[in-house]
């Protein structure tokens, strides 16, 4: 399957998380909450939001992805990041506005990183894109892997031991 790969999206996601997380001094167990908030968010917009297709070409029949306006939309996808963030506040029973923001984060970092490649992302009704890169485009997705790195290796560097346990 050539989508930008769903291990980019984790790693890029949870470094975007990451950082703003540690600017506003969270514990360790709110960041690792932020995280896994991160992860859920991109597993569920990416199952929910990708369907293969077979289109005829003339070498013959082939499989392709197809994004849905229901997870893959400016509109819809701040929402179920919110969603789900809120979501697992529910769950965890825990009172935290950062899991609302990392749900946020994460759902706008997938729409761009969708957004710069050929599949584009819903802007309104119309799939519209900021770049054409291939899906399977090694710059790419290493330079999103990259960034992600550098937004948990800056929070990593930083972790705030005092406050270990502070939900925030």
């Amino acid at each position: 399957m050539k989508v930008v790969k769903l291990g980019t999206h984790y790693i890029f996601s949870m470094g975007t998380v990451a950082y703003p997380l540690s600017q506003f001094r969270v514990g360790i167990f709110t960041l690792a909450l932020g995280l896994l908030t991160a992860f859920v968010t991109d597993w569920i917009i990416d199952k929910l939001g990708h369907r293969s297709r077979k289109i005829n070409t003339r070498q013959g029949e082939r499989r392709i992805q197809v994004r849905s306006a229901i997870t893959h939309s400016i509109l819809t996808a701040p929402l179920w990041g919110l969603g789900i963030g809120w979501l697992i506040t529910w769950v965890l029973q825990v009172n935290s506005p950062a899991l609302l923001l990392a749900g946020l984060v994460t759902s706008t970092c997938h729409l761009f990183a969708d957004a710069i490649s050929e599949g584009r992302i819903f802007f309104v009704f119309k799939r519209r894109s900021l770049a054409n890169f291939s899906y399977g485009s090694v710059l790419i997705n290493l330079s999103l892997i990259l960034l992600g790195l550098v937004g948990l290796i800056h929070t990593a560097m930083n972790l705030d031991f005092t406050s270990i346990w502070v939900v925030t």
